[in-house]
């Protein structure tokens, strides 16, 4: 297990998070809080070569979600949020 790591802090605002290395860990977990406002909406992204991302998953609009697939780089593309957003990512499974 890789320990969880804050990728994003206070953020406003539509964005992309810090990356997140998740070596070899097939399955990565989000947790996401949302501080005011009434709705957000994020989606979790991978790369092989921290270059080209491809959209994960269905879009997270609640505090948490997942993936069982492999990639060596994710991050959070925030596409939506009228609010405050802090939002961690972890790794683990091997």
């Amino acid at each position: 297990m890789l320990e969880p790591r804050k990728v994003f802090t206070s953020k406003t605002g539509t964005g992309f998070s810090e990356v997140f290395t998740a070596q070899w860990y097939p399955k990565v977990t989000v947790q996401i809080k949302r501080t005011d406002g009434t709705a957000h909406s994020a989606q979790l992204q991978g790369s092989l070569d921290k270059t080209n991302w491809v959209d994960v998953g269905s879009a997270i609009t609640g505090a948490f979600g997942n993936s069982d697939v492999w990639f060596l780089w994710w991050r959070l593309n925030l596409t939506s949020n009228d609010g405050t957003i802090d939002a961690w990512i972890g790794a683990g499974g091997a």
